[in-house]
């Protein structure tokens, strides 16, 4: 039960994900409802804010979301990139490029270093980059829609306050990159709230709100069913070495 009592969705499977979801249908096909409307629209693409207090379960939502994203048949040809939850080496717009990048075309983002500044030559290559890979996808499938999750999302915009160029760039990226979705988690909301700075209402706000009594019931007796799972099917690999 550690994995359950630590409550780490990164370190859960996929079933027990399922199995342990509580309270949170309403907010998931509200988070649905507006991909699908980014996938099919031919304006600008809507981008979210997920967000509520630490704690309050933003990550697990987000993983919860994932799996349903990926048993959507209308988001067959779509992509879902969750990064890590840590991103310390995101400093401007080009690196938060070059790690998306990096995890659709490798699975990871080990290799992905953070630059000290950056350039108008590396902003245009790493957007380019991005344009392009949109560009082909969507081209292969008709329909396509790149969706990507960055978590603690208010820590990267605080690092860009001050600078106005890579506020312009990053609002360059949500407003003029086709087929392309950013969801940022925070703990709090008006992250955008500030009138002059250049991200200013770029997202559209979705809370996670806290659970109730009968949630917290729910959840629970998940937990058990999910520990027994756990157990009956390390019972059955026992059986199948003996």
């Amino acid at each position: 039960m550690n994995y359950i009592a630590k409550f780490n969705p990164y370190d859960m499977s996929d079933e027990i994900i399922l199995t342990v979801a509580t309270g949170r249908k309403k907010v998931l096909h509200e988070v649905l409802d507006a991909l699908e409307d980014n996938l099919i629209s031919d304006e600008g693409q809507q981008h979210l804010l997920v967000w509520g207090p630490r704690g309050i379960g933003k990550s697990f939502f987000l993983k919860y979301l994932h799996i349903q994203f990926k048993k959507q048949p209308i988001f067959q040809n779509c992509q879902f990139v969750l990064l890590p939850e840590e991103q310390s080496n995101i400093g401007f717009p080009s690196d938060l490029i070059h790690m998306i990048m990096e995890q659709v075309e490798t699975g990871g983002t080990e290799e992905v270093i953070g630059t000290w500044e950056e350039t108008p030559e590396m902003w245009n290559a790493a957007y380019q980059r991005l344009q392009d890979y949109c560009a082909e996808q969507k081209s292969k499938h008709g329909q396509f829609l790149l969706v990507v999750v960055i978590e603690n999302i208010n820590e990267f915009l605080a690092k860009i306050k001050n600078d106005v160029i890579a506020q312009s760039r990053f609002r360059t990226l949500l407003e003029n990159q086709k087929n392309f979705c950013l969801i940022g988690a925070s703990p709090h909301s008006n992250v955008d709230n500030d009138y002059g700075n250049r991200i200013f209402k770029i997202f559209r706000e979705v809370k996670i709100k806290p659970w109730t009594e009968d949630d917290y019931y729910n959840y629970f007796s998940r937990s058990w069913l999910a520990h027994q799972k756990t157990l009956d099917q390390a019972h059955s690999e026992a059986l199948r070495q003996l």
